[in-house]
């Protein structure tokens, strides 16, 4: 376990090297499976007073380090970091509103034209890769989704899922369960579709708005978050899995 852990870190890393130079690009793309992970609200404190075995290991076995959020410490600027690897001076997303002059308000980021930088989906679906973007927040969907093969919200979700003919149900946005509802769609699309290479998740920050990192209820939210992980890890063992 511990050395397939480190291969799923390291190897993702230089898949990024790769598969970032255009000039090198392949129009398919056939290899490792990538998982990328943003458990929002999710710091330092928290992670150390909750019980978090399967992360442990993977901080032990693969590649761990305390970076400083992005300011304004927001969904949107952070989101839209990871998913471009860019700065917001960069990608355009300093908060999760702007004000608009010609309407004289204030407007939440929900446009895609206002992201200035190709996100990881634009890039994958230039290179052939399917991926998929699973999040708690439409806002999120709004920007990001308009490359991913699949995505899916509880505030945008369709009838039918593509990957399930099981009807998916989701809690309300400001739920524990609705985190752990995604990851479980996740899952089931790990195992439905083998040709999707990424897949982004995105967790709800409700607990941690909550309550403080010793608060049993979120200690709670976050061991059930560990095993929803070790699981993804289990179904896709040959997948690297980033966490932030």
């Amino acid at each position: 376990m511990k050395n397939n852990l480190l291969r799923s870190i390291t190897i993702f890393l230089f898949m990024c090297t790769v598969c970032g130079n255009a000039l090198h690009a392949q129009k398919k793309y056939s290899g490792q499976r990538t998982i990328v992970i943003m458990i929002d609200g999710f710091g330092e404190k928290y992670y150390r007073q909750a019980s978090m075995p399967f992360l442990n290991q993977m901080e032990k076995a693969g590649i761990y380090k305390v970076v400083p959020s992005l300011m304004p410490a927001v969904t949107n600027v952070n989101n839209m970091a990871i998913a471009t690897g860019t700065t917001a001076d960069q990608n355009g997303i300093t908060g999760n509103v702007y004000y608009d002059e010609q309407k004289q308000q204030e407007v939440y980021i929900e446009d895609p034209s206002i992201l200035l930088r190709p996100s990881i989906f634009q890039q994958a679906h230039a290179r052939g890769i399917r991926s998929a973007l699973l999040s708690v927040k439409k806002k999120t969907i709004d920007v990001l989704g308009k490359y991913a093969d699949y995505t899916i919200c509880p505030e945008c979700l369709p009838a039918q899922i593509k990957w399930t003919d099981t009807p998916v149900r989701f809690s309300g946005v400001y739920t524990r369960e609705v985190s752990y509802q995604i990851f479980n769609a996740a899952n089931t699309l790990l195992k439905a579709d083998t040709s999707v290479k990424l897949v982004y998740i995105h967790t709800t920050d409700y607990p941690m708005h909550m309550w403080p990192p010793e608060n049993d209820s979120v200690k709670v939210f976050l061991a059930n978050i560990d095993r929803c992980i070790a699981t993804l890890h289990a179904t896709a063992p040959d997948a690297a899995i980033l966490i932030t």
